[in-house]
């Protein structure tokens, strides 16, 4: 029997009129898709169908990744460089700004007629238009189709700060539902301890996170965020493969398992449990380059039979990586290699000195992950409810018990007892800072009905 449940027993035998009470049960799924890029209609389309899909298995909260609504940049550059001006990139962010909406707008009541619809509340990760400055903003709307209001990001990271505007402290609200109080913090703003702070001072129950960081130390964050604030923890990443995303040869994309040693070793083990046959021909490795393990994995993992062509075995299910090992071994590979891909059970590779096919290349790329997912649900008490998914696009859907967060607090209420305010307070400006204030002063003028003095 674990330690809580010997206390709750305790508690039940001991204290005086103690019974079961009842707890609320909220069910919540997130949304993990992507974004139809430069087409909003059918993005908002897309995610019709999920919430749908999301109401007819009982969610009654659904939330959505970051700027799923415009679509989050990754890869995008539009042609920024320190002193350097680029039309293809101005172009770009026109196509951009032009699958941003107006916050309310058209695209505003469409959501809030999805979620009276389907009777959910709705959190919604959207590009805002204010004018010609996009943010990166998370609507708010009631299971009565009410659109409550918006959270912009606070503090854009890295590039983003180039192509988006910065949020102030009038946007930070948390509301307070017939589900639990809602808020949201998007993407890295996560890790800034004083926006989080705010959030739980104002009574945070349900904490959304709408994201793009679909990295494994991301799941460490929201472990910690749960924990910290006592809340239930919906964390939200799109799933994305570079078909995705529209075809442009400025976009910078990092394919997952970048690492060419990892992408060896798991090639070496996957390889060998698929039962390949292993052959190999040392003369054609320069062997002085490779480290002992990963000499291990190239000899033993890779297939090579004879100086004139060597072909490696890539399974199916880590094609995502072929580019990374390829670009360590056309370093290493001393024979002539030309490229070839195959169907299941496993891909095979050729390239010719160092030179890439670029059509074959191109019909793995398309195919690549380049942002994973991870979306999570997590409890007060740190549990895993749902997910990470790191598969596939989908729902990831829990019930929350929202005792839990009441039994989290018992030791640790972060803006509570397990506050000191005598030594650490926080001040939150919430007014709305504008950059451009119209003050007219109204003056009285003279009644030329009233005597005159001569």
């Amino acid at each position: 029997m674990s330690g809580t449940e010997e206390m709750s027993k305790a508690l039940k035998a001991t204290t005086p009129g103690f019974c079961d009470m009842p707890s609320t049960i909220v069910r919540a799924s997130i949304v993990q898709a992507s974004t139809v890029y430069n087409d909003t209609p059918k993005t908002i389309e897309k995610a019709g169908e999920f919430i749908a899909q999301a109401a007819s298995d009982g969610a009654q909260l659904v939330v959505f990744p970051e700027a799923y609504i415009g679509g989050y940049p990754r890869g995008y550059r539009f042609g920024i460089g320190v002193g350097v001006h680029n039309e293809a990139g101005r172009d770009c962010f026109r196509r951009y700004h032009a699958s941003a909406i107006v916050v309310p707008g058209p695209e505003v009541d469409k959501l809030a007629e999805m979620a009276r619809k389907n009777k959910v509340y709705l959190v919604m990760g959207a590009m805002e238009k204010d004018g010609y400055t996009l943010y990166c903003t998370a609507l708010f709307f009631s299971s009565e189709g009410r659109f409550l209001g918006k959270h912009r990001k606070v503090m854009p990271t890295s590039l983003e700060r180039c192509i988006w505007g910065y949020g102030d402290g009038s946007t930070i609200p948390v509301y307070d539902t017939p589900l639990g109080k809602l808020g949201a913090a998007i993407c890295w703003e996560n890790r800034m301890p004083l926006l989080r702070t705010s959030l739980y001072g104002k009574g945070i129950e349900l904490y959304c996170a709408p994201t793009a960081d679909g990295s494994t130390e991301w799941q460490s964050s929201m472990m910690h965020i749960a924990l910290e604030g006592g809340c239930f923890v919906m964390s939200a990443c799109q799933f994305c493969l570079r078909k995705d995303f529209p075809e442009h040869a400025d976009y910078l994309f990092t394919d997952w398992m970048e690492d060419p040693t990892i992408a060896l070793n798991m090639c070496l083990s996957t390889s060998l449990k698929l039962g390949l046959s292993v052959r190999s021909n040392p003369k054609t490795l320069s062997c002085s380059r490779l480290s002992s393990s990963v000499l291990g994995s190239v000899v033993l993992g890779l297939s090579i039979s004879s100086s004139d062509h060597s072909w490696l075995c890539f399974p199916r299910c880590l094609v995502k990586s072929i580019s990374s090992c390829c670009k360590l071994l056309i370093a290493l590979l001393t024979s002539k290699i030309l490229v070839r891909f195959e169907v299941l059970p496993y891909t095979l590779c050729k390239v010719s000195h160092s030179f890439f096919a670029v059509s074959q290349c191109e019909t793995r790329e398309r195919d690549a992950i380049v942002s994973q997912g991870g979306s999570v649900i997590i409890s007060p008490l740190g549990k895993i409810l749902a997910g990470p998914n790191f598969e596939s696009e989908g729902l990831v859907t829990a019930d929350l018990d929202l005792g839990d967060i009441a039994r989290a607090k018992l030791y640790f209420d972060v803006v509570g007892h397990y506050s000191r305010p005598d030594i650490f307070n926080l001040r939150v400006n919430e007014n709305q800072n504008k950059p451009v204030t119209f003050v007219s002063k109204s003056v009285k003028a003279a009644d030329d009905s009233e005597p005159q003095d001569n």
